[in-house]
């Protein structure tokens, strides 16, 4: 029979095990501290105050970025909603229209008409859109034709005006030139000094319409008189309607 010799060595002065664990005769190292820390000014300096409180997303940098851009940090929640519920496109394009137009009273007052009427433009492009894939997608069967008594042609006249008051460097022209597409009127509008001059070309009824539009203008101008200097009848539109620079 085999006996094995004793592992723990007795300490004969403290009369202990000096037979432990080799982790606990380790020394523990003391941490080391930085002997220079970075002053609170230049952490400081780096920090905006106004702007990274309200920053955690993208969404609401762009939304502060452009209550900037638009000089209406007082309003700067709006923005940032906007930001995140309105198609990024469509604030780019509105954003683009304040900044080609000059001598603005209010860039936020004239970028949200931009949007809104850009957001109602999409409307009517989208509901269009569906008629068209409607159609096509819905089965045709023969029919009778059935020749529908010829109505009477409507008289197509050229009119061409002249428009005073607020109404340069307000978009004056680009509002005039969104509502002739609409109606379907041609011709043409330009800056003529501090008026306006355009001739439009369309239906009586469509005439009208338009003259009442350009009395009411965008909602960043005034309108004092709209002049109608010459009127005619002609046979046919021309040309559809452009900006004349």
């Amino acid at each position: 029979m085999l006996v094995l010799p004793e592992v723990v060595l007795v300490n004969k002065k403290l009369g202990q095990d000096s037979h432990r664990h080799p982790l606990k005769n380790m020394r523990r190292k003391k941490p080391t501290i930085p002997t220079k820390m970075a002053p609170i000014k230049s952490i400081l300096a780096n920090f905006d105050f106004d702007r990274d409180k309200y920053i955690s997303r993208e969404w609401q940098k762009f939304g502060y970025d452009l209550a900037k851009a638009l000089s209406d940090l007082k309003n700067k929640s709006l923005y940032i909603k906007l930001a995140k519920t309105t198609p990024r496109v469509l604030v780019m394009e509105a954003l683009a229209f304040v900044k080609s137009a000059s001598n603005v009273r209010s860039k936020g007052r004239l970028f949200m008409w931009k949007l809104q009427e850009l957001k109602k433009e999409k409307k009517i492009e989208s509901l269009l859109r569906s008629l068209v894939n409607f159609s096509a997608a819905s089965k045709t069967t023969p029919r009778k034709i059935v020749q529908a008594p010829r109505k009477r042609q409507k008289m197509i006249l050229r009119v061409y005006i002249l428009i005073s008051g607020q109404v340069t460097g307000v978009g004056f022209r680009y509002f005039m030139e969104r509502n002739a597409k609409l109606l379907g009127v041609g011709g043409w509008v330009k800056n003529a000094g501090d008026n306006v001059e355009a001739e439009f070309e369309g239906e009586e009824e469509k005439i009208k319409k338009m003259l009442e539009i350009c009395q009411k203008g965008p909602p960043a101008g005034w309108v004092r008189e709209v002049k109608v200097i010459k009127k005619e009848q002609i046979m046919k539109i021309e040309e559809e309607f452009k900006i004349v620079f």
